[in-house]
């Protein structure tokens, strides 16, 4: 490839060329198609993915979401709130990236199948958290302890 035309290749923000070539074949049908030959060409293109776009677009701010789950237990008043700003946070990277990767049903891609486990786990913690709010907000005028959990943490446990 010479140099002008690698200047007018469009460049791209998630791929680097690293080599471009053609070749051209012609090939001569006698038996059904008389004397013309047929041509074709066939490029070759080296291609390197840019790790850096899809590092600080997606990888990096997930993985800072998904840290700050963590800190939903130490929260006193707004739990649940946190939580489920979480949950819709991850939900709106998994759209953006069904957008980014080409559509397929045959694999999910590795770092989706990281935001479905993620997205999971964050619901498990705002189902944590609600159990956890109303075990702390509840009075014992109000709610009477059942025969089981009277038997076991005040008979059986001690």
């Amino acid at each position: 490839m010479r140099s002008d035309q690698a200047q007018s290749i469009f460049r791209s923000a998630e791929w680097d060329l690293l080599s471009l070539s053609s070749q051209r074949h012609s090939v001569l049908y006698a038996s059904c198609c008389g004397p013309e030959k047929y041509v074709d060409i066939t490029y070759y293109f080296g291609l390197r993915r840019k790790t850096l776009f899809f590092t600080c677009n997606l990888i990096i701010p997930c993985f800072l979401i998904s840290i700050l789950t963590t800190f939903v237990f130490y929260l006193s008043d707004h739990k649940i709130t946190f939580s489920i700003s979480i949950l819709v946070t991850l939900t709106v990277f998994f759209l953006v990236l069904i957008d980014l990767m080409p559509p397929t049903s045959l694999v999910i891609p590795m770092f989706g199948r990281y935001l479905i486990t993620t997205m999971i786990l964050v619901a498990l913690s705002t189902v944590v958290s609600v159990v956890t709010v109303n075990f702390r907000f509840r009075s014992g005028s109000a709610h009477k302890m059942s025969p089981w959990i009277r038997a076991v943490f005040l008979n059986f446990l001690p």
